[in-house]
C-alpha cells in the first residue's frame, strides 16, 4: 500500500477533495456518494457522527470508504445518517486496495451498519457484512416513461400541484452540487 489517509473531521475530508472527485470520475456513483454531499453531511451531523473516512491508494488503484462513527449507537455507518440512499464505497483498480481500507476500518472493532446500498453495488465486496439490497426508494427514469404516460398513471398529481401552488410552493430543479441547499435540507 502506498498511502492510507484517515479523515476524522470535515476539515480532513476537505483535504481529500481532489482524490475523492478523481474517484467519482472513474466510478459509477450517485449524488449520495459525491464529495459535496458527504462533506456537507460531515459538517451537518458532526454533533452525532464523527467522520472516519478512509482513503487508500497504491500504484494499482484507489479506494475511499465514506464512513463515520455513530456516537449514540457506537457503530460504524456511512456518512449522512440514514438520509442518503444508494450509498457505497468508491473504488477503482486493484480490489486489494479496498480490502486494505476495510482492514483499517475493522481496527475500530465496531459493528458496521450500511443502511442501504446501491442496487448495482458489487455485492462480492460486501460478503463479510450482513447487508440487503435497498428497493424501497421510488424512482422514475425519463428513459422508461414519457411525461404524458406518467401523468396518465398519476391523475391526482395535478390537483396536488394546484394545492401546493396556492400555498406558494415553487418547484425548482437542483443538482447535488449545491452545498448550501444540501446543508439547508439537513438542517430541516
Amino acid at each position: 500500500m502506498r498511502r492510507t489517509v484517515l479523515a476524522r473531521s470535515h476539515h480532513d475530508i476537505y483535504r481529500l477533495r481532489y482524490a475523492w472527485q478523481q474517484l467519482e470520475s472513474r466510478c459509477t456513483v450517485t449524488m449520495f456518494q459525491s464529495f459535496v454531499w458527504n462533506h456537507t453531511a460531515a459538517q451537518a451531523f458532526e454533533d452525532r457522527e464523527v467522520p472516519f473516512v478512509i482513503y487508500a491508494e497504491s500504484d494499482q488503484g484507489a479506494a475511499l470508504i465514506p464512513t463515520a462513527i455513530d456516537q449514540a449507537r457506537n457503530r460504524l455507518v456511512f456518512l449522512g445518517e440514514t438520509l442518503f440512499d444508494y450509498r457505497d464505497v468508491l473504488t477503482s483498480g486493484d480490489p486489494q486496495v479496498l480490502a486494505s481500507a476495510w482492514n483499517r476500518a475493522s481496527q475500530l472493532g465496531m459493528k458496521f451498519s450500511s443502511g442501504a446500498l446501491r442496487s448495482d453495488s458489487n455485492f462480492a465486496a460486501w460478503n463479510a457484512f450482513d447487508v440487503s439490497r435497498f428497493y424501497g426508494a421510488p424512482r422514475v427514469s425519463p428513459k422508461e416513461v414519457t411525461a404524458e404516460e406518467f401523468a396518465q398513471g398519476h391523475k391526482r398529481l395535478a390537483s396536488w400541484k394546484r394545492r401546493l401552488d396556492r400555498e406558494g410552493v415553487e418547484f425548482k430543479c437542483h443538482t447535488g452540487s449545491n452545498s448550501d441547499l444540501v446543508r439547508c435540507i439537513y438542517q430541516q
